[in-house]
C-alpha cells in the first residue's frame, strides 16, 4: 500500500478530488490523508465517505502544536498553508505506526500512471531509514523521547532487513 498526505480548502476540493480520482485509478492500494484548511471542506469529504481519503481537520491537526500555533498569526493565509507542508508528513507519522514513508502532494496533481517507477528509483532502504531516523532527532530535541525512540525503532527495523 502506498501512503500519500496532501491539503487544501474549499477552493482546491476540485483539484483535490481529480488528484483522488487519478489515484484510484492508478495506484491502487492506497491511502491518502487530507489536511482540510476549512469546514465546509472537511464536511463534504466526512460525507463523500470516499474509502481511501483520511479527512484531518484543522483544529485536529493543530492541536498540540504550539509552534504551528505561535507562527499562524504572523503568517498570511496562504503563507501558513506552505508552513503547514512540513509538519502534515510528521503528523500523520506520528498518529499512525504503521507506516514508514509517506509522500506529500500537492493537490493539483495527477496520476497518468502508477508512480511504482518513482519508489523503486527511490527503494534505497538506507535513504527511508535515516530519514525515519532524522525524524526521531527532530523528536529527541524537542523532548518527547517516546515519539523519538518510535522513529528510532522504525529506523533499525528498515536497516536490519
Amino acid at each position: 500500500m502506498l501512503y500519500y498526505c496532501t491539503y487544501f480548502d474549499i477552493h482546491y476540493l476540485i483539484k483535490g478530488l481529480a488528484l483522488y480520482r487519478s489515484l484510484v485509478r492508478q495506484a491502487i492500494p492506497f491511502r491518502l490523508w487530507v489536511l482540510c484548511f476549512d469546514e465546509p471542506t472537511y464536511a463534504i469529504l466526512r460525507h463523500l465517505e470516499l474509502p481511501e481519503i483520511v479527512p484531518i481537520s484543522l483544529a485536529e491537526f493543530e492541536e498540540g502544536d504550539a509552534e504551528l500555533l505561535r507562527v499562524k498569526a504572523n503568517r498570511s493565509r496562504v503563507e501558513y498553508y506552505f508552513t503547514c507542508t512540513p509538519s502534515l508528513p510528521l503528523y500523520v507519522l506520528k498518529h499512525n505506526a504503521g507506516i514508514d514513508v509517506i509522500s506529500y502532494l500537492d493537490a493539483d496533481l495527477f496520476f497518468f500512471s502508477h508512480p511504482a517507477p518513482i519508489y523503486e528509483e527511490l527503494g534505497d532502504k538506507r535513504n527511508i531509514a535515516a530519514a525515519l531516523n532524522n525524524i526521531g532527532v527532530i523528536y529527541k530535541m524537542q523532548g518527547d523521547y517516546a515519539e523519538a525512540l518510535s522513529f528510532y525503532t522504525r529506523s533499525l527495523a528498515i536497516r536490519e532487513e
